[in-house]
């Protein structure tokens, strides 16, 4: 496989990251990287630093790690606080995910805008001592 078609192939939706309201939500987001990068943390927490927030969660909302579908992720985002994705939600309004997560939200968003992303997660040593 060629360079060209390798871009080309991180650059369009994939079955995890299509998001078939992306053209409403993700129109005005901006194209710098840091900048996506705070959007997405203001979207979404991850399951194990809850706590660390303040924020305890039901069985039910905790459920939603399972949603892995970008297009899920965004229904439940906009039916937990409808607000423009460029306003970070309180953290009991965020949508309860993982490293995976925060990785295949901006891997979607960058792909929107035509770039070429691939999501990597999995490698978290924070999780073990040492």
């Amino acid at each position: 496989m060629n360079l060209t078609a390798i871009l080309q192939y991180y650059s369009t939706d994939g079955v995890v990251t299509r998001a078939r309201q992306a053209p409403e939500l993700f129109a005005q987001l901006p194209t710098e990287i840091s900048a996506l990068c705070k959007i997405v943390q203001g979207l979404l927490i991850h399951m194990w630093w809850a706590q660390s927030y303040g924020v305890t969660h039901s069985q039910d909302r905790k459920a939603e790690v399972n949603l892995r579908f970008i297009c899920k992720q965004l229904q439940k985002i906009q039916q937990l606080d409808n607000k423009p994705l460029t306003e970070p939600r309180c953290a009991e309004k965020r949508l309860i995910g993982n490293c995976r997560d925060f990785s295949t939200m901006l891997a979607a968003m960058l792909r929107f805008q035509g770039v070429a992303a691939r999501a990597r997660c999995g490698f978290a040593r924070y999780f073990s001592a040492g």
